[in-house]
């Protein structure tokens, strides 16, 4: 194996996610398209990284009862400044479901229940 890719998520709505991402961690779109069974694609990466998140948006119609089961993985971010991100991002409604301003780990969740961890090195 060469290098690690991508990581695919399911999302309840493609906006809300894309708004949620690119706002709080700098996250841009690359690319968006409809695969060939009607899920709606998004492709996020931050700048200068080549691994990509990618959103998938199922069908409405089957969209209806999708939800996240706790605990079921989450991702990580470093942070610069926990107190500066935990600041701009409670401003923002973020609500930090683990940890303070002054640890140097906290967790939040995603507009989809996916858990995030923050790490100030």
């Amino acid at each position: 194996m060469r290098k690690f890719l991508h990581l695919r998520i399911r999302v309840k709505n493609t906006e809300k996610t894309v708004k949620f991402y690119t706002e709080n961690f700098g996250l841009e779109v690359l690319r968006e398209k409809e695969s060939p069974r009607g899920n709606k694609l998004t492709f996020l990466s931050l700048p200068n990284n080549n691994a990509v998140l990618e959103l998938c948006e199922f069908p409405s119609d089957i969209n209806k009862d999708f939800r996240i089961e706790d605990d079921l993985f989450h991702m990580a971010f470093e942070v610069e400044s926990m107190s500066k991100t935990f600041k701009e991002m409670t401003e923002r409604g973020v609500k930090f479901t683990e940890g303070s301003a002054n640890d140097t780990m906290t967790f939040i969740e995603d507009p989809d229940g996916y858990e995030i961890e923050l790490i100030e090195k």
